[in-house]
């Protein structure tokens, strides 16, 4: 084959390509079509708490308020705190101090009462000497009125206290023994003092 030929054919295949590439490029109908897939969904995360317009609202428990205290309530309390005061403290002493928790408890008690609480000074003051380390404590455990109800206008209330008693003597063990203590309040003015003290060994 001529030169000439060879060369003329190489110009010709040249100017076919390069003709190819500007329409291609510049026609875009020609271009070859892109098949895409479908678009994948967003997943949401819901709030499983949150209400939606429509949805049950979950009702809260109702609490009631406190119920007011009522005057035979307050009485019925104030007596029994009174009552195991007195428990505790007409037989809790000690030979030490020549047992004036009794004198003390006196001024808190009626006449009657005050005469009794002397008799038994002095009897513990005979049999146990100050010289000698003795003493008896009284723990009250428990109340409960067995006067007729309501008390609210009562003049005397009889309170059944439960107690522990514990009495120490020097080289001893401590005797534990438990009493039944009825205790007889007397109202004066707006405070109660102790009218009777009656004291028995109670059996558990």
């Amino acid at each position: 084959m001529p030169r000439r030929t060879l060369a003329f054919l190489l110009i010709f295949a040249g100017l076919l390509a390069l003709g190819a590439a500007i329409f291609w490029t510049f026609y875009p109908g020609a271009k070859p079509a892109t098949i895409s897939g479908p678009t994948p969904m967003m997943k949401t995360k819901t709030n499983p708490s949150a209400s939606t317009p429509g949805s049950p609202v979950a009702a809260q428990p109702f609490t009631p308020p406190p119920a007011a205290v009522t005057p035979e309530e307050r009485a019925q309390q104030m007596v029994k705190q009174r009552a195991l005061q007195m428990a505790a403290r007409q037989g809790t002493y000690a030979s030490t101090d020549g047992f004036a928790a009794l004198q003390t408890l006196s001024v808190e008690a009626s006449p009657s009462v005050r005469l009794w609480l002397d008799d038994q000074r002095k009897n513990l003051r005979q049999a146990h000497p100050a010289k000698i380390s003795w003493g008896q404590t009284t723990k009250a455990l428990s109340a409960r009125i067995t006067s007729a109800l309501p008390i609210i206008n009562q003049t005397q209330v009889d309170v059944t206290v439960q107690a522990q008693q514990i009495i120490e003597t020097p080289g001893m063990q401590p005797d534990i023994s438990y009493r039944e203590i009825v205790v007889t309040l007397e109202r004066q003015g707006s405070s109660w003092i102790v009218a009777r003290i009656v004291s028995n060994p109670l059996t558990l």
